[in-house]
């Protein structure tokens, strides 16, 4: 027997035949579990800052305009990057060591145009704000910016040089990945948000800049990279191109057609893609040359792989020396190169095998290693790195600045680019990273998850894929999406399953509404024993070290 207050209760002489009301067991605890939202790996690693579980459950749930909303928060252009995006968000996915990724750009493709074909419009303030930002620059880190500008309630005015926005997304990338009108239906979509767009206007030095913060509170630069050539003296051969120039040709409809026998120099998006267009233009052999090993392309894998089906040759641990020609024959001088040290980037340092050189015929050389940013217009505005001067109203992102040339990456590039415009105005904004850790995969239950193979896209087959321009991959159908989102673990958000509530041997854990985790934890009760979060299915639930 024991007395609490003038009352005398009876204590059972096992606890397991009591009710946990009589014993205040969580006297015994030395952990608590705590409810929260974590990251999932996907979200950490997605270059946009992606609320990729959330969506995909919400797809899951057949609420397709509100995944998209929850999508186009933090990317307007999901039917483009659905189909370029490196992807590393499949890479980090938990799923990866259990079965297979989720294919989180299908999906993402899939809503994009859906939301096309269904002319859905984003969620845009009105014009609450007496501020006007300039953008100059209407590629994906100009563009990204001034979405999120208006979405806080700016007037913007985009400034683009060449006659069509889009920069690299329209005038680099063949239609065979990227369709035009896919492009041209989001960006038409970003621009009846109230958008302003102005084509041709070039500006060419810092004057013109100083002018255009005149009339603007504040002028986001990103104007990208141009093309850095790997061989000197080049440009004024016939038997040259530029990489991107040539793409840029393809794709405003005056390609220039390049001899049977073609060599492209370098080894990311822009070679790969300049070797399969050589193919589609009638070359018979196509060889890319690259000064490291496969794995170190900047390229993904993918890409390449899709370049090798379609007949390209990899030439590795090779550079160009020089570009010969006697009478009608053409020659490439080649190195040999072996890796070295690692360099700043990472990768291992490509160096000179000493006499080891070999030549290569051919009738056409592509150039494709590599952009780099023009400073010059900005001098006196910006540093050398490309960074904004404290306080003067200039703010640069994209290629401009980085050399991580993904177009997910300049899609960040432009909301960072926004969020310190609004901040510099004098709005308050919330940080974008996450406090907690993202979710392991031995945090995963993986009892409440049968093991699936991912989704298997259909693509063109390989034989007539060269034979023009059309996409490659198809999207995909309303029954592998659902069967592909049902796959997602959603890693650290709980969907409110109950399985704390029922597991929990001293019935510590009481739902609740009124709090946003949805669950309440007594701590007079809980033990520490450990059980909800065992029987968590998606590592929302974590045990925290309580001080005495």
């Amino acid at each position: 027997m024991a007395k609490t207050s003038d009352k005398i209760v009876e204590i059972p002489t096992t606890w397991t035949t009591g009710w946990t009301d009589i014993f205040n067991t969580g006297t015994w605890r030395s952990a608590v579990p705590v409810h929260q939202h974590r990251p999932a790996p996907c979200h950490k690693a997605c270059p946009v800052n992606g609320e990729i579980p959330t969506w995909i459950q919400q797809l899951k749930n057949g609420e397709h305009r509100e995944a998209w909303l929850s999508l186009t928060a933090n990317n307007p252009f999901p039917a483009v990057i659905g189909r370029v995006c490196h992807h590393p968000c499949e890479l980090e996915c938990n799923r990866n060591e259990y079965d297979e990724k989720v294919s989180v750009k299908a999906l993402e493709r899939y809503l994009g145009d859906l939301a096309l074909e269904k002319d859905w419009k984003l969620h845009i303030m009105n014009l609450s704000r007496k501020e006007k930002i300039a953008i100059v620059g209407a590629g994906p880190a100009g563009l990204s910016a001034a979405y999120q500008l208006r979405r806080r309630g700016f007037a913007v005015t985009v400034y683009e040089a060449q006659q069509k926005p889009g920069g690299l997304l329209y005038y680099g990338i063949p239609s065979y990945r990227l369709p035009q009108n896919i492009l041209n239906g989001e960006i038409e979509r970003l621009l009846q948000t109230g958008i302003e767009l102005k084509t041709g206007a070039l500006l060419t030095n810092p004057a013109d800049f100083k002018k255009l913060k005149e009339t603007y509170a504040a002028v986001f630069i990103a104007t990208g990279a141009q093309h850095k050539p790997g061989l000197k003296d080049l440009d004024d051969k016939p038997e040259y191109l530029d990489g991107l120039k040539f793409l840029e040709q393809i794709n405003t409809g005056i390609p220039a057609i390049p001899g049977p026998k073609v060599v492209v120099v370098g080894g990311g998006n822009t070679a790969v893609d300049a070797a399969r267009s050589a193919l589609r233009l009638g070359s018979r052999e196509v060889i890319i040359l690259y000064r490291r090993e496969r794995e170190q392309m900047p390229s993904s894998a993918e890409e390449i792989l899709e370049a090798e089906e379609e007949g390209v040759k990899l030439e590795l641990l090779a550079a160009p020396l020089a570009l010969q020609r006697d009478g009608k024959k053409n020659t490439l001088l080649c190195q040999r190169t072996q890796l070295g040290e690692p360099d700043e980037s990472g990768r291992q340092r490509p160096v000179v095998v000493e006499d080891e050189t070999f030549a290569i015929e051919l009738d056409t050389l592509i150039g494709a290693t590599g952009t780099q940013a023009d400073l010059t217009p900005l001098k006196g505005l910006l540093d050398l790195e490309g960074q904004a001067d404290a306080g003067n109203g200039f703010f640069a992102g994209g290629d401009l600045i980085s050399a991580e040339r993904y177009v997910s990456c300049a899609i960040s590039a432009g909301h960072l680019g926004a969020i310190e415009i609004y901040r510099y105005l004098g709005f308050e904004e919330d940080n974008r990273e996450e406090e907690n850790d993202p979710v392991a995969f031995k945090e995963i239950n993986t009892f409440y998850f049968p093991s699936k193979p991912t989704l298997k896209k259909y693509k063109e087959p390989v034989e007539t894929r060269t034979e023009d321009f059309r996409e490659v991959e198809a999207g995909i159908l309303l029954d592998q999406v659902v069967a592909e989102s049902e796959r997602c673990f959603s890693c650290g958000n709980c969907l409110y399953c109950d399985n704390c509530f029922y597991f929990c041997p001293d019935m510590a854990v009481q739902r609740d509404e009124s709090l946003e985790e949805g669950y309440r934890v007594l701590d007079q009760y809980c033990k520490g024993c450990g059980l909800c979060a065992a029987e968590c299915p998606r590592g929302a639930i974590v045990l925290k070290e309580e001080l005495k």
